[in-house]
């Protein structure tokens, strides 16, 4: 599951990124604010997802506990990665 939320995000993100970056009529500020809004909307998917999935489950002594932690890693590099996109975009973007 883990693996699957964070294809599913990375995929998402990438495909936005790609079909904003194909838009030339969109002024840079259009983009960043619409990558950013749909990488938002990512991690929010991505969270409902992980975190359903775990209050779902009973409270035993579960084998899984690790994997659990892994989604939230992967969630957190998830939204890192977000974070220096948009700054990155932020400093370096072109002048129109």
């Amino acid at each position: 599951m883990a693996l699957f939320s964070y294809i599913f995000i990375t995929v998402w993100f990438c495909f936005w990124v790609g079909l904003m970056y194909n838009q030339p009529h969109r002024s840079q500020k259009q983009k960043i604010i619409w990558i950013a809004g749909w990488s938002l909307a990512a991690l929010a998917i991505n969270q409902l997802i992980n975190r359903g999935i775990i209050h779902l489950l009973p409270e035993t002594a579960d084998p899984m506990q690790h994997a659990y932690y892994v989604m939230y890693l992967f969630s957190a590099s998830s939204l890192v990665t977000g974070v220096i996109l948009f700054i990155g975009l932020q400093l370096f973007r072109r002048p129109v």
